[in-house]
């Protein structure tokens, strides 16, 4: 697991992500894409919060990528599993939450 700092924007992101899922973001996969010490990938937020002078987020990786395209590629195989699943009605497959 790694801290990152991240905005009040993203911070909010989360916290509105929470509402709309009613769970804690530790339930909720919602992978973003990002570069943490040097490694693309998509990385699932395991937790976030604020402390006394910035926003932080504990992110793992979820799906290690060679540069961002790939893990924008990535992001979107994902994405269209989840919508198919979904049309299928199966309940055990939600949405992926970042948009890019």
């Amino acid at each position: 697991m790694v801290k990152i700092v991240v905005t009040k924007e993203h911070y909010d992101k989360v916290r509105k992500i929470e509402r709309i899922a009613n769970s804690k973001i530790k339930n909720i996969y919602a992978p973003v894409i990002e570069c943490v010490d040097g490694q693309w990938g998509l990385w699932n937020i395991q937790k976030c919060y604020q402390s006394i002078d910035c926003y932080i987020a504990e992110v793992e990786l979820d799906m290690k990528a060679n540069n961002e395209e790939e893990a924008i590629a990535f992001w979107r195989t994902l994405q269209d599993f989840a919508e198919k699943q979904m049309k299928k009605g199966n309940p055990n497959v939600g949405q992926v939450y970042e948009e890019h």
